[in-house]
């Protein structure tokens, strides 16, 4: 609609300063991507699923051409999801194991706990280059990318080298 979804006044010291028009709905993964992804989309994050939208719906807008060499297809991704890189998702099951003394932690109750308590796949979900490792197989980007990082500046850094890769002609 031409609107920004980001609007800003007040206080910029204040938390409330910036607000949101709005949430982005859940991003389903595109129709016809290769059936032999899917096992490695179930490790996909919301951030990883939000990319992974993005750079279907840019490369679609862009009208690649399809005979366009897959060495030739850079990928540059730039990530800040940190979503399961904390020790949140652990909390239910220290609890269990410690019987809510913290201190008094018993090893073999928190092995017991965690099965039941705890996503096996956490950390697979927490692996800053999940997007591109995904991504790149699903458009078939085989040329020169890479995965950085370190939410806010990873974009900028990304938007340059791929820029580069382009002025240089290695994609």
């Amino acid at each position: 609609a031409g609107r920004s979804g980001v609007t800003a006044g007040g206080d910029p010291a204040h938390p409330a300063w910036v607000r949101w028009a709005g949430r982005v709905a859940d991003a389903a993964l595109p129709a016809g991507l290769d059936p032999k992804l899917m096992g490695q989309a179930k490790f996909l994050n919301r951030g990883a699923l939000l990319g992974m939208a993005a750079a279907w719906e840019a490369t679609q807008q862009a009208a690649l051409p399809a005979a366009l060499p897959a060495g030739r297809r850079a990928l540059y991704v730039a990530t800040g999801d940190f979503t399961m890189a904390d020790c949140t998702f652990l909390y239910p099951a220290v609890r269990d194991a410690s019987g809510g003394r913290f201190r008094q932690l018993d090893p073999e109750r928190l092995n017991r706990a965690t099965v039941d308590k705890v996503n096996p796949f956490f950390l697979l979900e927490s692996i800053a280059n999940n997007p591109f490792s995904f991504v790149s197989a699903a458009l078939g980007c085989m040329g020169p990318g890479t995965s950085l990082g370190s939410q806010s500046p990873s974009g900028a850094h990304t938007l340059e080298l791929g820029y580069r890769a382009v002025r240089t002609g290695r994609a």
